[in-house]
């Protein structure tokens, strides 16, 4: 009988830890969709505000691979938004020359390390 009373308070008290478990993962479950969801929210902010933004905005990851491209960059630059995701800026670029600027450009932003945001306008100039 003793037997039998400690088995079952050990089954109880693993069945308990069980749901106090099961209960702190969906907590965190719940928080981790919260943050997803808050993170998607914060995204589509930014990728709003860098679609219309009136001043050309482009983001490139290390290997000049455009991440995103607003209209008003691909205005000044003469290249097609749509089909610009996932091509290197350098290879859209006509001109030798302007090729070569632009990976100037790009080269001493790299290297400006003090600051975390360069800006550089992007003004289009009608000939």
């Amino acid at each position: 009988m003793v037997k039998f009373t400690i088995f079952t308070l050990l089954v109880m008290t693993l069945v308990s830890g069980c749901i106090v478990l099961a209960w702190h993962l969906l907590q965190m479950l719940r928080h981790e969709k919260s943050l997803k969801q808050d993170i998607e929210d914060v995204a589509l902010k930014y990728s709003t505000v860098l679609e219309h933004a009136p001043d050309g905005l482009i983001t490139i990851s290390s290997d000049m691979t455009i991440n995103t491209i607003n209209k008003a960059a691909g205005h000044i630059l003469n290249i097609n938004v749509q089909s610009a995701k996932g091509k290197n800026l350098l290879k859209l670029i006509n001109g030798h020359k302007n090729r070569e600027q632009m990976k100037q450009l790009v080269n001493d932003v790299r290297e400006n390390k003090a600051k975390k945001t360069t800006i550089i306008r992007l003004k289009y100039a009608s000939s």
